[in-house]
């Protein structure tokens, strides 16, 4: 049975350091100390996921009202095509209100690298077979490419982009925001 702990600081900081930094590419890594003053602020919320008391998974929220960021989403690679990235998915989903919204951000697929692309699309797969939406919406936060998809609550369009405006403005400054944020609707040109 998978047990969801939600993480104390050094717990945060240790999965951050040992898991995270070599989970995702660097361009896609923001600074511990964001991440840690929206912790302080009660705003970021890190869970662990346990089997047996060893970590299998780890997901960092972002919440601002009814609308939640999963910013970081990994399975161990000891564990993973085992099943245990859509059991962990369905023990999030048990925990959403009716009215919340988890947004998630997949990488916009490589169309010079086959390799690389076939594992992003292989993501995206992974999430619309757990039940995510398409969002109608990209992103670009810090330069890297994002397709969005919400969970719970599906948001489309012009509110998604309300909902993510919204949790990139609760985490950073306005001028961090202004030059490094951007959102555009997929039939926006």
């Amino acid at each position: 049975m998978i047990e969801q702990k939600l993480l104390e600081l050094n717990e945060f900081r240790q999965i951050y350091e040992w898991h995270l930094v070599n989970h995702f590419p660097t361009d896609e890594v923001k600074p511990f100390y964001i991440m840690e003053k929206c912790f302080e602020e009660n705003r970021y919320f890190p869970y662990g996921y346990y089997e047996e008391g060893r970590l299998i998974a780890y997901a960092f929220f972002l919440r601002s009202g009814s609308f939640l960021l999963l910013d970081y989403y990994a399975v161990l690679e000891e564990v993973r095509g085992l099943g245990k990235g859509s059991e962990i998915l369905s023990i999030m989903k048990s925990h959403l209100k009716e009215d919340e919204t988890v947004f998630i951000e997949t990488e916009q697929p490589d169309l010079e690298e086959p390799e690389i692309r076939a594992v992003q699309l292989k993501r995206i797969q992974f999430y619309l077979r757990n039940g995510a939406k398409g969002a109608g919406l990209m992103g670009s936060a810090f330069g890297v490419p994002y397709r969005i998809f919400t969970l719970g609550k599906s948001l489309y369009g012009e509110k998604a982009r309300e909902g993510m405006e919204t949790l990139y403005r609760s985490m950073l400054s306005e001028e961090m925001y202004e030059k490094n944020i951007f959102f555009k609707l997929d039939n926006e040109k």
